[in-house]
């Protein structure tokens, strides 16, 4: 099975794919928000992709935020467009693990956005979850 990771921001959202055998997550793209929904049917097909996660914030007490209403709401807009199961996976410290790794390793140090690298953390957060 093929997985679409998402790292949604206000004017960013992040791709990233995986898939559950070698559960190794690798950046795909930065889009904007509009241009994802216009391309998703074209990534979905291009990708042979079975399944969409989310990365959703959350507050520091477990609870909903703003942009975690925001994010489900936009799940629910791409919902209506595919036919596709989407999911949800804890996207804490993503941001935080995608800036590190740029700080790290050389091959992103004129990377001038971490959105596609937080995807692959909320993918790797989505797999070990499921295979736990």
């Amino acid at each position: 099975m093929n997985f679409l990771g998402l790292d949604v921001g206000d004017k960013r959202v992040g791709l990233a794919l995986a898939n559950d055998v070698a559960r190794i997550p690798s950046p795909l793209d930065i889009v904007s928000p509009d241009e994802l929904i216009n391309s998703l049917d074209k990534i979905i097909s291009d990708h042979n992709v079975q399944k969409i996660v989310v990365g959703l914030p959350k507050r520091l007490d477990g609870g909903d935020s703003e942009q975690t209403k925001k994010i489900r709401a936009f799940a629910s807009l791409l919902s209506e467009q595919i036919n596709l199961e989407i999911c949800f996976a804890d996207e804490s410290m993503t941001s935080k693990d995608a800036r590190d790794l740029m700080g790290r390793d050389k091959k992103y140090k004129n990377k001038k956005h971490y959105d596609d690298l937080s995807a692959c953390y909320i993918l790797e957060e989505y797999l070990r979850r499921v295979s736990s």
